[in-house]
């Protein structure tokens, strides 16, 4: 018979569970409240922006180039996150690479295309920074514009 019991105890914690969440549910009046400070001027305001801070596109073809050479970079980027291709003309052949790296809401990006990492800051239609070649340490100069722009 002790096992009897101890489900009739166990539906009555079940029970006690329901009416804690029933008074959960009541206190939602009090969360409303809460959000309506939330949206309230200044503070809030300039918090909630932050929290938005969008890096820019780079998504389309971009065309330009690293230390005179022709480069056309086509890339899509998505909350920061870049993806694509970078094709450059070194004279005797094309070379083409995945591009995979980073733009931040400032503007400021990072692009690795095989052995190169681009490194620099992105202006309305143009980009323009440094790049480096593998484990050299010597930082030459690249720039591109959106096509179209």
């Amino acid at each position: 018979g002790g096992a009897g019991a101890g489900a009739a105890e166990g539906s009555a914690a079940e029970g006690s569970a329901a009416e804690g969440s029933a008074a959960e549910g009541g206190s939602t009046g009090g969360g409303a409240d809460e959000t309506v400070a939330v949206l309230a001027p200044n503070k809030a305001g300039e918090v909630a922006s932050e929290a938005v801070a969008v890096p820019p596109s780079v998504t389309g073809r971009w065309r330009g180039s690293m230390r005179g050479l022709p480069l056309i970079l086509e890339l899509d980027g998505q909350g920061g996150s870049v993806r694509g291709q970078a094709t450059i003309d070194l004279g005797a052949q094309l070379q083409t690479e995945a591009v995979s790296g980073q733009v931040e809401p400032s503007g400021r990006l990072s692009l690795q295309a095989g052995s190169f990492l681009f490194e620099g800051r992105l202006e309305g239609g143009s980009m323009s920074g440094t790049y480096r070649r593998g484990s050299a340490r010597k930082e030459l100069p690249w720039s591109a514009s959106l096509e179209g722009s």
